[in-house]
């Protein structure tokens, strides 16, 4: 009988929320002192401006 452990309950969860859209990143891309990811609120706020016709 196989033994599974919170690794592999974490690595599974992260492979399905992958294949469905969302996309992994490392805890070092986290600014703590801003409390965000700098990448991906740049990547937010230009894609939501495209999105409505404000981009460049």
């Amino acid at each position: 009988m196989p033994t599974y452990t919170e690794t592999n309950f974490e690595d599974h969860i992260e492979e399905r929320l992958n294949k469905s859209g969302y996309r992994s990143l490392y805890s070092s891309d986290y600014d703590k002192s801003a409390c965000l990811i700098p990448d991906e609120l740049l990547r937010f706020i230009r894609d939501s401006q495209w999105a409505i016709g404000l981009g460049s």
